[in-house]
C-alpha cells in the first residue's frame, strides 16, 4: 500500500511569492495530479508572505492525501532565487526529479504521470515543461480543451513556447527543444550537483531568475524542452490581482532592466563579436526594455550595454555608473542602476558566462 511514508521519486517546490489566494487553486490542481500519477511525492511549500498561518491551512486540506510528504518552509524576507536555492536543502534523498512550480499555474490531471512516463523512457531528456497558456478564467477543463488544437503549432495564448519557439526550435518527438523553460518545469536532480554550485539560481535575479538558469544547460548541451501533449497543458492565471508580481512587487519594472543588463553583461552581449549570433536575442530585449523605460529603444539598448560593459570591470565601478546614470533621463532606468549598485559583486561575478560564443 502506498503511504505517505513511502519513498517519494519527485519533490514538487511551490515558492508562494505572496499570492496565498492562487496558491491554493495552483493546490487543488496538484492534489487531483498526484492522485492520478499513484506514486508518493514530497511537497516542499517556500512561504515569503509576511504574515504565518499557511501551515495549518495546507496540513488541513491535505489531511486526507495519503501521497504527498509536507514539508513547509516560512522565510518573509527572500526572493524566488534564494527561496529555490534553500528549498534544495530539504529534499528527500529517494527524489529523483524536481518539480519547480509557480504558485499562479494551475496544471492539468494528467501533467504529472505523463511526465514521468516521459522521462522514466527518455533518459538523455534533463528537463521538460507542460506548455504554459495565458488563463483569463471560466471552466479550465473547458478552456484546455479549446485551445489543444493548437498544441503542435501554437496559438494566441500560448505563452511558452510561442509562435516564435515553434518555428525556430527543434522538435524531437513529443520534444519541442526551446531556449529556457517557464513557470512549471520538472528537472532531474543529479543535474543541479553537476552543472551549477550549491546555487543553481543567481540571487541578484529577483525575476526572470529562470532565464540564466536554462541559459547555463543550454551552453552545456543539455537536452531540455516542452513536452508537445493534449493532456498536459498548464494555465498561467493572467488575471488582475493584487498578489500579482506586477502588483507586489513595488520596483519590478526596475528590478526587469536590471535583470536584462545583467544578461548582457553575463555573455558580453556589448562586443559586436557578440552580438552577431545573438541578434533575435537582442531585439526581443529591446522590445521588453520598451515596455519598462521610457526611453526611445535604441538608447535603452545602448545605455543597457554600457552599465555591462561597466560592470565587467574591476575599478571605478560605482564612480562610472554614477556618471552615466546622470546622462539618463528615465527615472525607472535609473533605479535600475541602483539596484545593480547595491548587489554583492562575488554574487555578480558568479553569473559570467564561460561560453561566450554560444548565441543566447
Amino acid at each position: 500500500m502506498v503511504t505517505k511514508n513511502s519513498n517519494p521519486n519527485w519533490a514538487i517546490i511551490i515558492c508562494t511569492f505572496g499570492r496565498r489566494d492562487r496558491f491554493f487553486q495552483c493546490l487543488t490542481n496538484l492534489v487531483w495530479a498526484v492522485k492520478k500519477n499513484g506514486e508518493p511525492i514530497q511537497l516542499i511549500v517556500m512561504d515569503n508572505n509576511p504574515l504565518k498561518g499557511l501551515k495549518k491551512m495546507v496540513e488541513i486540506y491535505l489531511e486526507e492525501s495519503r501521497l504527498i510528504r509536507f514539508r513547509y518552509i516560512h522565510d518573509a524576507i527572500s526572493n524566488q532565487s534564494e527561496l529555490r536555492n534553500k528549498s534544495l536543502k530539504f529534499i528527500l534523498s529517494s527524489v529523483n526529479f524536481l518539480f519547480f512550480l509557480d504558485s499562479d499555474i494551475y496544471v492539468a490531471k494528467l501533467t504529472i504521470l505523463k511526465i514521468n512516463t516521459y522521462l522514466k523512457y527518455n533518459k538523455e531528456v534533463k528537463a521538460v515543461a507542460p506548455p504554459l497558456l495565458s488563463y483569463v478564467g471560466g471552466r479550465q477543463e473547458i478552456y484546455r480543451n479549446k485551445n489543444k488544437k493548437n498544441i503542435q503549432n501554437g496559438g494566441d495564448c500560448f505563452i511558452m513556447p510561442d509562435r516564435s519557439n515553434y518555428l525556430i526550435s527543434k522538435k524531437n518527438g513529443q520534444l519541442l527543444q526551446t531556449n529556457m523553460l517557464r513557470g512549471a518545469f520538472v528537472v532531474r536532480k543529479n543535474i543541479l550537483k553537476r552543472f551549477f554550485g550549491k546555487n543553481p539560481w543567481h540571487p541578484v535575479f529577483k525575476v526572470w531568475q529562470n532565464v540564466p538558469f536554462f541559459l547555463t544547460l543550454k551552453e552545456k548541451n543539455v537536452s531540455f524542452g516542452y513536452l508537445l501533449d493534449d493532456d498536459i497543458i498548464a494555465l498561467h492565471d493572467d488575471r488582475p490581482h493584487r498578489d500579482a508580481i506586477k502588483s507586489s512587487m513595488e520596483l519590478w519594472h526596475s528590478e526587469t532592466i536590471k535583470s536584462i543588463i545583467l544578461l548582457f553583461y553575463r555573455n558580453e552581449l556589448w562586443k559586436h563579436k557578440h552580438q552577431k549570433n545573438n541578434g533575435r536575442f537582442i531585439n526581443v530585449m529591446k522590445a521588453v526594455l520598451s515596455n519598462h523605460s521610457t526611453l526611445a529603444p535604441n538608447k535603452n539598448i545602448y545605455y543597457s550595454f554600457q552599465v555591462a560593459k561597466i560592470l565587467s570591470k574591476r575599478d571605478l565601478i560605482v564612480k562610472k555608473l554614477t556618471r552615466l546614470s546622470d546622462e539618463i533621463e528615465d527615472a525607472v532606468f535609473k533605479t535600475a542602476i541602483k539596484l545593480l549598485l547595491n548587489c554583492n559583486q562575488s554574487e555578480m561575478r558568479v553569473v559570467r558566462s564561460r561560453d561566450y560564443e554560444r548565441p543566447v
